[in-house]
């Protein structure tokens, strides 16, 4: 069932679209930040129509710190190196992070919290190694007239590399695909995702699937900053849990035409969520 939360936010997102009739098309700034926004250049947009392949690489870090309803505090280090390729109306990406936590554990280094129980305990203990490797796929379907959004479905799958017994990471593969909309009204571009995420389930732990949202809204300064600003949320993996809720804002600067360095970041408004977070993330594409 969608949650009311998730059903509001997708239903807002879809009549904002239907205001414009007459949006002047305008690709997207590439983003591709946070552990769990992927927002970047449609796959179907011009540009990738006319090229014989896009190459990209980014890399930079993340941290993030919260007390996810428990009497100490979590801090998560999160630094990806992520390759991806666009081939027309495809695009394949990969991500390989490194981790470092320091908390009472329950929470993965993507800032998911598993273990509720774990995680209310007192003692602290820092742990750090590879993450959990994320892959996806990503089609195109923006034909569908000229009025009418940018779509692109994704698959994502997350491989279980990450230590467990570290608590870096659940241990579980987990697979997503979710829908991304991108609706260019001149210079400000409308966003939006819906999604839905199979949770592997660790030893002893019962995870729900859960879906996911994201809407909001970037703006294009110049031809050398663009910014925006997106309110997430992600169904609680558990009855022992909170949704995911959280203010996600960033900033990018184009410091040449295949360089990019974005600064981000955002704040949560449950126990799910990290309290707060930060991150910079350079990107390059050739």
């Amino acid at each position: 069932m969608f949650g009311k939360r998730t059903v509001f936010l997708y239903g807002l997102f879809i009549i904002v679209l239907v205001i414009n009739k007459h949006a002047r098309a305008e690709t997207v700034e590439d983003l591709d930040i946070s552990k769990s926004i992927d927002l970047e250049t449609p796959v179907g947009s011009s540009t990738s129509f006319l090229s014989n392949g896009t190459f990209k690489f980014s890399t930079g870090f993340d941290y993030s710190s919260g007390k996810y309803g428990n009497i100490g505090e979590t801090e998560i280090w999160y630094v990806p190196v992520s390759m991806g390729y666009q081939q027309k109306k495809w695009k394949a990406k990969i991500s390989i992070p490194w981790v470092r936590i320091t908390g009472p554990g329950g929470i993965t280094g993507e800032g998911e919290v598993i273990n509720p129980d774990t995680a209310k305990t007192t003692s602290v203990a820092t742990e750090s190694g590879l993450g959990d490797i994320v892959t996806s796929l990503s089609y195109s379907f923006n034909s569908f007239g000229v009025n009418l959004p940018l779509i692109d479905l994704t698959t994502k799958i997350k491989f279980p590399t990450a230590n467990e017994n570290k608590g870096l990471g659940s241990g579980e593969y987990d697979f997503t695909i979710q829908s991304d909309l991108y609706k260019p009204l001149g210079k400000l571009t409308l966003m939006g995702m819906l999604g839905y995420k199979f949770k592997g389930d660790p030893p002893g732990r019962d995870l729900n699937n859960v879906i996911k949202a994201s809407v909001g809204a970037s703006y294009k300064f110049n031809d050398q900053y663009s910014s925006g600003m997106f309110v997430d949320f992600q169904e609680a993996t558990s009855q022992n849990t909170d949704d995911v809720i959280d203010l996600f804002t960033y900033l990018t600067w184009r410091m040449h035409k295949s360089i990019t360095l974005t600064g981000y970041g955002a704040v949560g408004f449950t126990d799910g969520t990290p309290d707060k977070e930060i991150g910079l993330q350079i990107g390059y594409k050739k």
